[in-house]
């Protein structure tokens, strides 16, 4: 599963997409997290077409990111 991000960001490298694909389909364990991960994904996209966040959101969100970059 550790694989599971690089595949739906098609980030995959030195490995068979459609091997990688196929384990994800078969696998107990794995096909409900690509299952959840690929719906949850589709949901952002949806919610978020044609809208945009306004500027001082961003601007405060990469205030934040970078404050909890700094402290690591």
């Amino acid at each position: 599963m550790s694989l599971l991000y690089d595949y739906l960001d098609g980030e995959l490298e030195g490995v068979s997409l459609e091997r990688v694909k196929a384990h994800f389909e078969a696998c107990r364990m794995c096909y409900p997290h690509l299952r959840f991960e690929e719906a949850f994904r589709a949901a952002i996209q949806r919610a978020g077409r044609g809208e945009k966040a306004p500027a001082d959101l961003k601007a405060h969100l990469l205030e934040l990111l970078e404050s909890t970059s700094a402290e690591s």
